[in-house]
């Protein structure tokens, strides 16, 4: 089996010694007094790496917002179209992904009235293997033609508390979903402020109708992301 061509790829790079070394600074710093201050140290990578670094080799999990005063996150059911119930319990929500958080964090939800479509997946295989993660990005198209970007917080969390989605099949795949929940509130470890530039995926957010994807997610809510023919 072929995976869709809409499920993009996470943008491939690697850290060298000197790299990491400079890393595992800035986390001792910066991270571990786990005071949740800012993360102002300048980066040797961009800062889409350095997140991905945080949850793939740290354990560690993010929260995408605009917010940037949040103390302590307080367990909250949000609005889901999707069909299962781990995405609509009361909880506080967190991503084991460096990337899918960057976009909650840049998209301004405050001042553009949108709907969005968003996943970050890995594909098991019938080996058993898992795909690299795939990601898919979308908003209201005549939105998204308006560029809603903003100024955005990723927050850093800690793991514990948290339960991560158990598998679940989309399109005739299992998937593993990097999405953690806690239904205790939760205070960040850190945090750190990002543009829509530092986001690696801008200029692949897709464009769809509402009207469409709340007829399809309506009839067959398994079938995400409803693709229109037009997107």
């Amino acid at each position: 089996m072929k995976l869709p061509d809409y499920w993009l790829s996470r943008p491939a790079f690697a850290l060298g010694g000197s790299t990491i070394e400079r890393l595992e600074d800035i986390y001792t710093r910066c991270i571990s007094h786990r005071s949740g201050a800012w993360i102002e140290d300048p980066l040797p990578v961009p800062k889409w790496q350095f997140l991905c670094w945080l949850t793939d080799t740290k354990g560690l999990l993010l929260h995408g917002t605009g917010d940037p005063d949040i103390g302590e996150f307080e367990p909250r059911a949000p609005y889901d179209r999707s069909n299962d119930d781990f995405s609509k319990q009361k909880a506080v929500f967190a991503a084991g992904d460096g990337i899918w958080p960057m976009f909650y964090a840049i998209i301004d939800r405050a001042n553009y009235r949108m709907s969005i479509l968003n996943a970050a997946l890995r594909f098991e295989f019938p080996s058993g293997e898992l795909s690299d993660t795939r990601y898919f990005f979308s908003i209201t198209r005549s939105v998204l033609a308006r560029r809603p970007w903003r100024a955005g917080v990723v927050y850093v969390i800690d793991r514990a508390g948290f339960t991560m989605q158990p598998r679940y099949r989309l399109g005739g795949w299992t998937v593993h979903d990097p999405h953690w929940a806690n239904p205790e509130p939760v205070r960040p470890l850190a945090k750190i402020r990002v543009q829509a530039l530092d986001f690696p995926l801008l200029d692949q957010i897709r464009g769809h109708d509402d009207e469409t994807v709340a007829e399809r997610s309506a009839k067959a809510p398994e079938s995400f992301p409803w693709l229109d023919d037009s997107s």
